[in-house]
C-alpha cells in the first residue's frame, strides 16, 4: 500500500458494526463524530479502546499501521470524521456555542466599604451583587481571614487564606462569606460593577 500525505474521510458506521478502512500511515487525528458515548478504534490489529472527538493517535517512529477499525457499540449510527496521514496533522478550528458575554469591563468603581470578619465561621459576609464583575478585598488586620461559600471554615482550613495586608480580585458576584479564628479583623472591598 501506498504512503499518503493526507487522507480524509467521513463515513457513517452502522450500529453494532465494525468498519475497517485501509490506508497507510502513523498518525490519525479524529475531528468529530456524531454519537453521544465514545467509539472504538483499533489502529493495525490493536486491541480495541475507547476514543473521543478531538484526539490524535501517533504511532512510535518507524511504526506504520495499514488499517484502522471503527466499533459502533453506541445504539444508533455514528457518522465519524478523521484523518490519516504519514507525519502530523494541526486543526486550529474552534467551535463555540451558546452566548458569549465578551464584554468584561467594569464601568463601575464602587466605594470602598469595611467589613469584619468574626471568630464565628461564615457569620458575615458580603452579599452578594448580581451588577458585580470582580471585587477586590483586603486584609487590614494582623489576623488571617479566610473566605469562601457558606461552608467557609478556617479552622479546619476551608476556604482562601488572606494573609495581613494583603488583597485578592475575585471574578464573581456571589456572597462571599468570612472567618476569622483569631477575632474580630477587618476587612475593606470594593466593586468593580457593570
Amino acid at each position: 500500500m501506498e504512503k499518503t500525505n493526507y487522507r480524509f474521510f467521513d463515513p457513517t458506521i452502522a450500529n453494532n458494526t465494525v468498519l475497517r478502512i485501509n490506508a497507510y500511515g502513523n498518525f490519525l487525528t479524529i475531528f468529530d463524530y456524531s454519537a453521544a458515548s465514545k467509539l472504538e478504534i483499533s489502529i493495525g490489529g490493536e486491541p480495541f479502546e475507547k476514543i473521543r472527538s478531538g484526539v490524535s493517535i501517533q504511532l512510535r517512529q518507524g511504526d506504520d499501521f495499514s488499517y484502522v477499525e471503527f466499533k459502533n457499540e453506541t445504539g444508533a449510527s455514528v457518522q465519524v470524521q478523521f484523518a490519516l496521514t504519514s507525519g502530523s496533522i494541526t486543526d486550529k478550528s474552534i467551535s463555540i456555542s451558546g452566548e458569549l458575554d465578551c464584554d468584561i469591563s467594569t464601568d463601575t468603581l464602587e466605594t470602598p466599604a469595611k467589613v469584619t470578619a468574626t471568630a464565628v465561621a461564615a457569620a458575615v459576609s458580603i452579599a452578594a451583587d448580581t451588577d458585580q464583575r470582580e471585587i477586590v478585598i483586603e486584609n487590614h488586620s494582623a489576623n488571617i481571614v479566610w473566605l469562601g461559600d457558606s461552608a467557609v471554615d478556617g479552622a479546619v482550613t476551608r476556604g482562601i487564606r488572606l494573609f495581613q495586608s494583603t488583597k485578592i480580585v475575585l471574578s464573581t458576584s456571589a456572597a462571599i462569606y468570612l472567618h476569622a479564628p483569631a477575632g474580630a479583623s477587618d476587612l475593606t472591598y470594593m466593586r468593580l460593577t457593570k
